[in-house]
């Protein structure tokens, strides 16, 4: 299957895309730098429960507050293999 991709819409001009498993306390970024759009695929991570979060965030404006979202609580799935033939 593809893998899942986070969609949102929100007031930055920027984003930051965070991600912890459901059992840790402490976020680690998804992203490096600020992002301008308002999808990031998720890659890369072993099926478990996580929580994802976005930061809207202004490059321009590096002490301007920070807006961020509720915490979004979801599963990856194992990956299916494909069916043998």
């Amino acid at each position: 299957g593809a893998d899942p991709v986070l969609s949102w819409t929100g007031p930055g001009p920027a984003y930051h895309v965070l991600l912890r498993k459901s059992t840790d306390t402490d976020y680690f970024w998804l992203t490096v730098a600020p992002i301008t759009e308002t999808r990031y695929p998720i890659l890369g991570v072993p099926s478990g429960k996580y929580l994802i979060k976005v930061r809207a965030v202004d490059p321009a404006k590096p002490d301007a507050p920070v807006l961020e979202s509720p915490d979004l609580e979801f599963t990856l799935a194992p990956a299916t293999p494909p069916a043998k033939r």
